[in-house]
């Protein structure tokens, strides 16, 4: 065994382990612990080791590595087929249903492992941001055979991980209420859908009526979005009614929209004085009819 082989075998192994560990202690939190103490074993198998120790980078997996040196590996072959946590394991190309839903144990098993694989590859530089971004690069490239439903759900994960963080979002109660609303579609009756933008106090006053809100964080792009179809909605109102109430409302959205856009009320209003300096205001109620 040469220097670099026997580097390599304590490089992987350490690497490995500290894989497992962070994914244990996150399966600890999502209330499957023995998920995350039998996580990845077959990785010390003979079929798997020794070509992850062959291609050991230490910034990226050696499974993609061999895999562009020799046009397959024969460790992932061996490990898809006996990790459930992986979407591979359930895919059948030949079955009427080709991506069946995976159930929630090895679903959030799963967001372990991708949390874990880009905690330890990015090491300092890792962000609440890296997961989702990775994401959504590949979520929809031929080789993510996955169930839409599952998609969806690793999707709102990794936004709201984004937005507030691990400690927040990697609870058993938060995970298993994701997967029953969006891979289930558990809903009780008499519920009343919504699905829109509201005042920060609505869910408060929801609340104290003896009704049970469920509510998610927007991520950035999302809320921006949900402004403007706000906005268009206020606007909407105030056409039918005319009521100065609606024109708060109408105001309040645009309160939220220069925020987003870090614009302050003083700037804005110096955008409308320029421009009331430069072209008038409406106080003189003038009619265009037309230019000859």
């Amino acid at each position: 065994m040469n220097k670099k082989m026997f580097k390599n075998i304590i490089k992987h192994t350490n690497l490995v382990l500290k894989h497992k560990w962070i994914v244990f202690k996150l399966s600890i939190k999502l209330g499957i612990p023995f998920r995350g103490l039998m996580h990845d074993w077959s990785k010390f198998t003979k079929e798997e080791f020794l070509e992850s120790v062959k291609y050991y980078d230490g910034s990226r997996s050696p499974i993609g590595i061999c895999k562009k040196a020799e046009g397959y590996s024969r460790a992932w072959l061996h490990h898809k087929g006996r990790n459930k946590h992986h979407q591979e394991y359930w895919y059948d190309y030949d079955a009427p249903d080709q991506t069946p839903i995976i159930p929630y144990k090895y679903a959030v098993e799963s967001i372990c492992d991708s949390l874990s694989a880009s905690i330890v590859y990015n090491g300092r530089d890792w962000t609440n941001d890296k997961q989702l971004e990775y994401w959504n690069k590949v979520k929809d490239t031929s080789k993510r055979m996955l169930n839409p439903k599952i998609k969806e759900f690793y999707t709102v994960v990794y936004t709201q991980i984004k937005e507030l963080g691990i400690k927040e979002v990697i609870t058993n109660k938060n995970l298993k209420s994701l997967y029953n609303d969006i891979v289930l579609e558990k809903e009780k009756l008499n519920t009343k859908s919504y699905n829109k933008l509201v005042r920060d106090k609505i869910p408060e006053i929801i609340l104290k009526n003896g009704e049970k809100p469920k509510t998610r964080i927007l991520s950035e792009e999302e809320y921006i979005k949900e402004l403007n179809i706000k906005l268009r909605e206020e606007m909407e109102e105030y056409f039918e009614s005319g009521e100065m109430e609606e024109l708060a409302d109408v105001f309040e959205v645009i309160k939220g929209i220069l925020k987003y856009k870090d614009i302050s009320i003083l700037e804005f209003e110096k955008v409308i004085k320029e421009k009331a300096d430069k072209r008038g205001t409406f106080q003189k109620k003038i009619y265009l009819e037309y230019v000859e």
